[in-house]
């Protein structure tokens, strides 16, 4: 779950490799999911898979966010 895909193809770690892991940490945290859960419905079980889509769209990407931070963060 927290391997890039080009890393995944290719077996060489680059800086985007760590920027990539980074982000799925970040995601895990402001979600309150792991990377793979395979406890979650189908369609759920990879996160980033999950979160891709409401990521792009500002409006969407509060559907990320764990219900548990209680709008405890900036709108920024």
């Amino acid at each position: 779950g927290y391997a890039a895909p080009e890393y995944m193809a290719t077996g060489h770690l680059t800086s985007k490799s760590d920027v990539y892991s980074f982000g799925v940490v970040l995601l895990e945290m402001l979600s309150g999911r792991r990377a793979i859960d395979k406890n979650r419905p189908s369609g759920e079980h990879n996160l980033v898979e999950w979160a891709k889509p409401y990521l792009g769209n500002k409006r969407k990407v509060f559907r990320v966010l764990d219900t548990r931070l209680e709008g405890q963060y900036s709108m920024e």
